[in-house]
């Protein structure tokens, strides 16, 4: 049968009774065309079909081949940990950058400041009320609103100072933590903290 259906129906122009060409985009039309003439003429089909070098010069295709194995395995541990990523990803990022001009300033009342953004990311679908802390700086006073609400899938930058007395500080460049938290409900909160530095050279 010479048909020139296969060539009619294939959306790259090529000549299939000529062989597998680099422009074949393996749709398949040209193996439906043909099955379609075929079972019309009552023949057997599959005289374009898709099967390996093996098939064709006689052989068997192992379908279960240490290459598939491999890939297989491959496959379910990335799907593994995509969904393990999904499951446990913090629903709250949080970053810190500190203010370096200037390093810190004295206040009017002899208190030095250290001013900071805190970059607070809402990856959750729903607004969410956040409130800011610190930890591990002796008797600070937080300066600004340690309070904000950040819609949801939102990047908010929020501006607070930290006051603290020299005449607790010890050492010229204290580490400490924000933290961060938000009440989803009265059973489950979300936390998130990162360290900073509270700077004072001239201690």
């Amino acid at each position: 049968i010479d048909c020139n259906l296969c060539v009619q129906v294939c959306p790259t122009g090529i000549d299939i009774r000529n062989g597998l060409q680099y422009e074949c985009i393996n749709c398949g039309a040209c193996v439906d065309a043909c099955n379609g003439v075929m079972e019309k003429m009552n023949y057997p089909k599959g005289l374009i079909s898709f099967t390996s070098e093996t098939e064709l010069a006689g052989g068997v295709t192992k379908i279960f081949r240490p290459k598939l194995i491999g890939y297989a395995v491959v496959l379910v541990l990335m799907s593994g940990l995509l969904v393990f990523e999904i499951a446990t990803r913090s629903p709250l990022e949080i970053d810190i950058i500190k203010d370096r001009t200037p390093l810190y300033r004295e206040t009017g009342n002899g208190m030095i400041e250290n001013i900071f953004t805190i970059k607070i990311l809402n990856k959750s679908q729903n607004p969410q009320k956040y409130t800011v802390s610190v930890s591990g700086l002796p008797k600070h006073t937080l300066i600004g609103t340690p309070e904000a609400t950040v819609a949801g899938g939102e990047l908010f930058n929020l501006p607070i100072s930290i006051a603290i007395n020299p005449n607790y500080l010890e050492k010229t460049v204290t580490e400490f933590h924000f933290e961060v938290d938000a009440a989803i409900n009265s059973e489950e909160i979300i936390h998130a903290e990162e360290i900073s530095k509270f700077l004072y050279p001239d201690l």
